[in-house]
């Protein structure tokens, strides 16, 4: 399973930029790089073999597995295209960046109601603020007492990450 880590973000000629370290099965594979000056990512194989790389066929050949992308030319499916190397290393960092912000936002006591976010800045257990929340957003969901997967959940639908 591939996975990033050690993501770093930086402002560059485009427009924000990232590094990232990519993972297989645990192990360390590349150091990928989206640097703001347009076209692919670049991928910086940790194994130096050139032309015979095995961690590039195996990604290539993992993508291929995946569902396809929709084109934004067409609703119909017909011009769906298949995944790519860098398209799927693209969603695993942004992926990564979500949770970090939401694990940030949780460091406050912060709730979903009627898809925005609201955040205090009070511990997530202070009473006070919590009487607060049930007496003015009695529908909204406190995002510090839901698993971490539906808080992502819930922020990526309030537009926070």
């Amino acid at each position: 399973m591939y996975g990033v880590k050690n993501v770093k973000t930086f402002h560059g000629h485009d427009g924000g930029c990232w590094e990232a370290t990519l993972y297989c099965d645990g192990k360390r594979i590349a150091i990928c790089t989206e640097d703001g000056w347009g076209g692919e990512l670049q991928f910086h194989w940790l194994n130096h073999r050139k032309w015979d790389n095995a961690d590039r066929q195996a990604l290539n050949a993992f993508v291929l597995t995946l569902p396809k992308w929709g084109s934004r030319f067409s609703d119909d499916g017909k011009d769906d295209m298949d995944m790519d190397a860098d398209l799927y290393v693209g969603k695993l960092v942004n992926a990564f960046l979500t949770l970090k912000k939401v694990k940030k936002i949780l460091k406050k006591l912060a709730i979903a109601d009627a898809g925005k976010i609201y955040t205090w800045s009070a511990k997530p257990d202070d009473q006070r603020v919590r009487t607060f929340v049930a007496k003015n957003h009695p529908d909204a969901v406190i995002l510090n007492d839901v698993a971490l997967e539906k808080a992502v959940e819930l922020c990526t639908a309030g537009g926070v990450a």
